[in-house]
């Protein structure tokens, strides 16, 4: 299942509603004026408008307003922001944008290298890139993301797998 994310009009702050809105196997679905209470700060938060497909597990979203658009845009330019700059800790970085997408980051990356978790990073940059691209760009950052998972692939298998738990005597 996927939750609609929400931005609250006082603070904006953006997150996924616990008891929000949630659509499974899904396509052509719209969402307009819903609300919520921000858990930030109490101001009234809306969920994104807009049409959206769900499957597998993904969502795509097919149209909507503009504000709904600067959504993405927001985690897509903080994307673009950490491949840049390179941070120590690119997961708290995406945190501010996302914090709910950062605490699936930090569960799912747990034992990772920074170099591992960066190339993730890079790879959700170029999906979520692909918003209004040409067939020829898409061809292009599949290439390129192909060409990111190998190398991954290339250092884990040279560096060996990460060190399991530690055990006690």
């Amino acid at each position: 299942m996927v939750s609609i994310p929400a931005r609250c009009a006082r603070c904006g702050y953006t997150f996924q509603p616990s008891g929000g809105i949630w659509i499974e196997g899904a396509t052509n679905v719209t969402f307009s004026n819903n609300t919520v209470n921000c858990p930030r700060c109490g101001g009234r938060a809306q969920f994104i408008d807009g049409t959206f497909d769900v499957v597998d597990g993904s969502i795509a979203m097919r149209s909507g307003p503009a504000w709904s658009w600067d959504v993405v845009e927001s985690l897509r330019l903080t994307l673009v922001r950490i491949v840049e700059d390179q941070p120590e800790d690119p997961v708290a970085a995406v945190e501010t944008t996302n914090p709910r997408i950062a605490g699936m980051l930090r569960r799912a990356t747990t034992g990772w290298s920074r170099g591992e978790i960066m190339s993730l990073l890079s790879l959700l940059l170029s999906v979520l890139s692909w918003q209004g691209a040409t067939p020829a760009d898409i061809k292009q950052w599949m290439t390129d993301a192909e060409q990111a998972v190998v190398q991954l692939i290339e250092q884990s298998a040279q560096e060996g797998p990460p060190p399991g738990p530690p055990t006690s005597r």
